[in-house]
């Protein structure tokens, strides 16, 4: 197994989504966002179209990190999981014209569950400790690393979005924001709209090194996190209704 500082770096890797963060195994399944924290300014008009409230408890982002190295049979593979996301969207008629933003409280994610190391496939079958779970997130939330007291969210923003082959088939051009960084990164994703639902779904993976971070790695690399983090997320969102007025983040309007 690691050591205490090998897990450290290997979760502040994969919990960066260009981005992603801590976990506790008692994190809240919020049934949607607190808008009085993180809601939208509905501005009915012709050129935003409809307007959406992510739904948390049907909303979920996977992280998935491998360990690397001549060695790596001494390390565990993670697996990151939160149901705690919170956001809205703006759905033009044309799609391509729409917006969204996504929050993440880094609290939120949960490290190594049993059913989540089963439903990531074989290589994520075998246990990890909760005692090394505890440690490693302790770790993980201080000063040193994601200091959640100053930083306490991930944030998303669209940049654009851009119609695939397919019909429900898109590109997003994102913004990520961690720890008060912004790194932008463009991925695939589906997306289907109905006038009381949208659903997104995306799949993809990232290099850490184009996120700006370093893959721990020691003994001449014999012991290392892999580069390569694997994303998947699935976003739920209803329809808020022409008459929400709340405060909230300014919106932000795709290029």
């Amino acid at each position: 197994m690691l050591g205490p500082r090998c897990r450290q770096w290997l979760l502040l890797s994969a919990l960066v989504l260009g981005a992603c963060a801590p976990y506790d195994s008692r994190a809240r399944d919020n049934s949607v966002v607190d808008v009085g924290v993180y809601s939208h300014v509905s501005q009915a008009g012709p050129e935003f179209g409809r307007h959406y409230r992510v739904v948390s408890s049907g909303s979920k982002l996977t992280v998935l990190a491998r360990r690397a190295g001549r060695l790596a049979i001494l390390g565990h593979n993670h697996v990151l999981v939160s149901k705690s996301l919170q956001g809205w969207a703006d759905v033009a008629e044309n799609i391509e014209h729409s917006s969204f933003a996504l929050r993440l409280p880094l609290t939120s994610l949960v490290l190594d569950q049993v059913d989540a190391r089963a439903e990531a496939g074989p290589e994520f079958i075998k246990s990890v400790s909760a005692q090394s779970i505890a440690a490693t997130r302790n770790n993980l939330l201080g000063e040193e690393l994601l200091n959640v007291r100053a930083f306490p969210f991930l944030e998303v923003r669209s940049l654009s979005v851009r119609q695939g082959v397919e019909e429900t088939n898109f590109w997003l051009e994102l913004s990520i924001s961690l720890k008060g960084v912004a790194r932008s990164i463009t991925v695939p994703a589906s997306i289907h709209v109905t006038p009381e639902r949208l659903d997104v779904y995306t799949s993809f993976k990232v290099a850490q090194s184009a996120l700006g971070l370093q893959p721990f790695s020691v003994l001449g690399g014999a012991i290392a996190v892999a580069d390569e983090l694997e994303i998947n997320l699935s976003i739920r969102a209803v329809h808020l209704g022409a008459g929400l007025s709340q405060h909230s983040p300014s919106r932000h309007k795709s290029r």
